[in-house]
C-alpha cells in the first residue's frame, strides 16, 4: 500500500460527495457523534483558513471509469463540512431563484405593480403573497429539480395572466395541500417558457451557471478583473501540458488580486477569448464551441480526454500547480478553497475566484499588475503605487 498526500479543496471533496464517489464502510466506522459545538468549531477553523488534520481516503478500483474513495479517517469532519456546505447551497438556491423571478418580471415591465396587475384580472387590494409564493416555488422546482432554466420570459409572464383565478389565494391563510397544488398549477403553466439546459453544476454550486454568464457579460467593461484561458494543454502539434501557461495563471491571479481591496476577480479555464484559438480547438479536438457574448466556451473535458485523465485527476494538476507555486498566502489558500467547475451546455469550465485582499500579493519576490486584460511584471514605482491602493 502506498500513501500519497495530496491537497484537495473543499469544493472538490463536496463534488466527490455529490457524485457518490465517497463511500463509508460501516463495518469499522463509528456513527456520527459530533456535537453541534464541535461542528461549529471546525467550520470556524475552515472560515479562518486554519490548517486541518489530514483526511485519509483509500482509492478503490474505478467502476465504469469513475473513481471511488473510501473514507478511512475524517468522517466526522467531512460530515460537519458537508452539512455546512449543504446549508450554504440552499441559501444560494433561494438567492438564485429570487433573482431569476425578479429578472423575468423586470424584463417585461419596469412598473412596480406589474406582477400584481398580471396575476389579478381586476384591480384589487389583495396581497400578492400566495401567487408570488407559487411562482417562486415553481421556478425553484423547474430549475433545481428538473434541470431547466428560463429561456422565454415573455412566455412565462404571459402564462401568468389572471393567475389568481386559477389557484387558491384566500384572504388570509391557505392550507398546505392548496399551496402544493398551486405550485403544480404554476409549474405546468410556465414550463413552456423554460428549456432543457445542462445545469449539472447546480448540484455542486447552485447559481454558478448564472454567475458564469454574468461574469462574461461584465468582462466586457471590467476587463482587468477577468481572465479567460482556453485550457492548460498546448494548441500546437505537441499537445502537452503548457507549463508556461500554468505559470502565467499564477502570475495573473496575483495581478488581479493587486488591483485593490474593493472587488473579487475571476479566472476561467475552458474559455477561448480569441477566435483563432477556438478555430484551432475545432480542428484539433473536434468539438463545437458554444458562443456566448464575445467568447467561445470550449471546456476542459477535451483536455482531460486527451491526457487520459478523470476530471478529478485533471483538477489535481491545476491544484498542485497552484499549491506548489510561489504565490503568497493567504491568497494561495483562498484560491484553492474557492475552485469550482461550472458545467455549461455540456462543457466543464474551471472557475478560480480571486478574493479581494488587504495587502499586495507577490509571487516569490515578484509583483504583478494588470494593464487592461494583460498581466505585467511591476517595476519599483509601480509596486509602490499598488501598495498605496491597499493603504
Amino acid at each position: 500500500m502506498t500513501v500519497s498526500p495530496q491537497g484537495l479543496s473543499i469544493q472538490t471533496l463536496y463534488r466527490l460527495y455529490c457524485d457518490g464517489s465517497l463511500v463509508v464502510n460501516r463495518q469499522y466506522q463509528r456513527k456520527l457523534v459530533w456535537t453541534l459545538a464541535e461542528k461549529q468549531n471546525l467550520i470556524d477553523s475552515v472560515l479562518k483558513n486554519y490548517p486541518l488534520p489530514l483526511f485519509l481516503l483509500a482509492e478503490k478500483p474505478p467502476e465504469h471509469s469513475h473513481s471511488v474513495y473510501e473514507i478511512i479517517d475524517g468522517m466526522q469532519r467531512l460530515n460537519a463540512i458537508f452539512s455546512f456546505v449543504g446549508r450554504e447551497r440552499l441559501v444560494n438556491e433561494v438567492k438564485t431563484t429570487f433573482s431569476l423571478v425578479r429578472s423575468a418580471i423586470e424584463s417585461q415591465s419596469g412598473d412596480r405593480f406589474f406582477f400584481r396587475t398580471t396575476v389579478y384580472p381586476k384591480p384589487t387590494s389583495n396581497a400578492q403573497k400566495s401567487p408570488f409564493f407559487a411562482v417562486f416555488m415553481a421556478f425553484h422546482d423547474l430549475m433545481f429539480r428538473q434541470g431547466l432554466a428560463p429561456s422565454n420570459n415573455a412566455a412565462i409572464l404571459k402564462s401568468l395572466n389572471n393567475l389568481a383565478d386559477r389557484i387558491q389565494v384566500g384572504q388570509k391563510h391557505i392550507k398546505t395541500e392548496d399551496r402544493r397544488e398551486n405550485i403544480k398549477v404554476v409549474s405546468g403553466l410556465i414550463r413552456e417558457g423554460f428549456s432543457r439546459r445542462d445545469v449539472a453544476a447546480l448540484s455542486h454550486g447552485p447559481g454558478l451557471v448564472f454567475d458564469f454568464e454574468n461574469s462574461i457579460r461584465r468582462s466586457k467593461t471590467e476587463t482587468s478583473r477577468y481572465e479567460f484561458k482556453q485550457g492548460i494543454v498546448r494548441l500546437d502539434s505537441d499537445r502537452k501540458i503548457d507549463q508556461d501557461l500554468l505559470e502565467a495563471v499564477i502570475c495573473t491571479i496575483s495581478a488581479i488580486a493587486n488591483l485593490g481591496p474593493e472587488l473579487d476577480g475571476f479566472l476561467y479555464l475552458g474559455i477561448a477569448d480569441k477566435a483563432s484559438d477556438a478555430e484551432r480547438i475545432v480542428k484539433l479536438d473536434s468539438v463545437k464551441p458554444v458562443r456566448f457574448e464575445h467568447v467561445d466556451v470550449v471546456g476542459i473535458d477535451r483536455e482531460a480526454k486527451l491526457l487520459k485523465l478523470s476530471m478529478d485527476k485533471f483538477m489535481r494538476i491545476l491544484e498542485d500547480a497552484i499549491s506548489k507555486s510561489k504565490l503568497g498566502d493567504p491568497l494561495k489558500t483562498q484560491v484553492l478553497s474557492a475552485m469550482d467547475v461550472v458545467t455549461y451546455k455540456g462543457f466543464s469550465v474551471v472557475r478560480l475566484r480571486i478574493p479581494k485582499q488587504t495587502s499586495p500579493t507577490f509571487v516569490g519576490n515578484d509583483c504583478y499588475r494588470r494593464v487592461g486584460s494583460s498581466t505585467k511584471l511591476a517595476t519599483g514605482p509601480e509596486i509602490a503605487a499598488i501598495t498605496k491602493q491597499f493603504n
